[in-house]
């Protein structure tokens, strides 16, 4: 049998570095686009929840957060009592239960897997999936704590209701101030620097009360050094006020 020669080795080794270089960044964009994908359709899906309630309490928003007796319904869902003494990580979410119920039961909606880069950097909250998506709370209530009509808004196309949102947390074992963690976080106001620009670094998706969703830039969307500084490798920063709210709020 023939053995290749030194000239024979050395073009094979070119070709395959070449294809190499040309699969790789094609793996690259494809991952990308698939992780918007899944942004895009569950802000979809929280779009859809969200008409729903609308229709059937007179266009009124629903609450962020409610007080019962056996324990705490989140905008997405419910935990009990006895789920928060079991600790950040070990607690589990009902997300059957909520005002946008109808759609949190796929397992598709509660995790992003965008969130799985940040690696020994990612505290989790629940053991029973991620909820990485935040919720315009300036909708929930106004000054006077009442929630918000949604005939009230002036321009429905410039009001983000749900975005791609997270935090640093310092303050929960693991993480600490010496160890900035980021975490999923379930609200976004005017106070709140919780909007995820998490993929590539440099785009957040929001889902608009016309119905539509789109991408939010870092470097055009976000108020300027508003970037939280504790791990800034985690692209979490505060969007423009006009978002949130329109003049006269």
């Amino acid at each position: 049998m023939k053995a290749f020669t030194l000239f024979e080795l050395l073009v094979s080794l070119v070709i395959v570095t070449v294809l190499a270089a040309l699969i790789v960044p094609a793996v690259a964009a494809a991952k990308l686009a698939a992780s918007q994908a899944i942004s895009v359709h569950t802000l979809h899906q929280l779009l859809v929840g969200g008409n729903c309630y609308l229709a059937d309490n007179d266009n009124f928003f629903w609450p962020y957060k409610q007080l019962l007796p056996d324990g705490t319904q989140w905008w997405f869902g419910f935990e009990s009592w006895a789920s928060m003494a079991q600790g950040e990580g070990n607690r589990t979410m009902d997300y059957s239960r909520g005002p946008l119920a109808g759609t949190m039961k796929s397992s598709s909606v509660l995790t992003d897997p965008v969130f799985l880069q940040y690696g020994p950097r990612l505290k989790p909250k629940y053991k029973n999936g991620n909820y990485g998506y935040g919720y315009n709370t300036e909708l929930a209530a106004d000054a006077n704590g009442s929630p918000r009509n949604a005939l009230d808004v002036q321009d429905s196309s410039k009001i983000v209701v749900f975005a791609t949102c997270a935090q640093v947390n310092t303050f929960q074992s693991p993480a600490s101030a010496s160890r900035p963690m980021i975490e999923e976080f379930y609200m976004i106001n005017r106070s709140q620097p919780t909007v995820h620009f998490r993929h590539n670094g440099k785009v957040a998706f929001a889902a608009f009360l016309d119905g539509s969703v789109r991408p939010l830039s870092m470097d055009h969307d976000m108020q300027p050094g508003s970037q939280d500084a504790r791990m800034p490798q985690a692209h979490i920063g505060r969007l423009k006020t006009s978002y949130l709210k329109q003049n006269g709020w």
